[in-house]
């Protein structure tokens, strides 16, 4: 709840609950590895509308399951699907019984070479993980959080740039879009 971006959070196991989560900030770019029990993530328009940094978020599902609802529409996910999200949207997001491991990255809207309203077309629409750009994006992600000790502070903000261009290769395709990317 004090975070950027906050959330309500709640789980069936809160009196044994379980998680672990590293943070690996690649500049202006956040990838973030996890492994965590059942949970629910809700952003409320309340919480909107107290902090909105403006960031997308896309998280690789490893193992287990998760659905999201955004009031408009629903989506279920399977491993090596990329849910999409915006901080600017309210949503909600269930995992299934069993842990999930997933490796997320947040990039500011700014990053992003995309028009914003080309984005939010496939903010909750399917990304596969499994092929093409997704899983270019799949590969890079899941090699960098493998074993981060290989690389420097320096390489950090163009890893961030890597990632950023990635998700932007993946917004793109995924919203069919035909311009021209940096």
């Amino acid at each position: 709840g004090r975070t950027h971006a906050p959330m309500r959070l709640t789980s069936d196991r809160a009196a044994d609950y379980r998680g672990l989560q590293r943070v690996i900030a690649l500049g202006d770019v956040t990838v973030w590895p996890a492994t965590f029990d059942h949970l629910v993530f809700r952003r409320t328009p309340k919480l909107v509308r107290a902090s909105d940094p403006e960031v997308y978020h896309l998280s690789l599902l490893l193992k287990g399951e998760a659905a999201a609802d955004w009031g408009r529409q629903q989506a279920a996910y399977r491993v090596n699907d990329f849910h999409t999200n915006s901080s600017s949207c309210s949503y909600d997001i269930h995992t299934g019984s069993e842990p999930v491991t997933m490796v997320g990255v947040e990039i500011p809207r700014s990053l992003v070479a995309l028009p914003g309203h080309r984005v939010d077309q496939v903010i909750g629409r399917h990304i596969s993980g499994r092929e093409g750009i997704g899983a270019l994006l799949a590969q890079f992600l899941q090699h960098l959080v493998s074993d981060t000790a290989v690389y420097q502070p320096s390489d950090a903000p163009r890893l961030g740039a890597v990632a950023a261009d990635l998700v932007t290769a993946v917004f793109a395709h995924a919203a069919d879009a035909d311009l021209r990317l940096p």
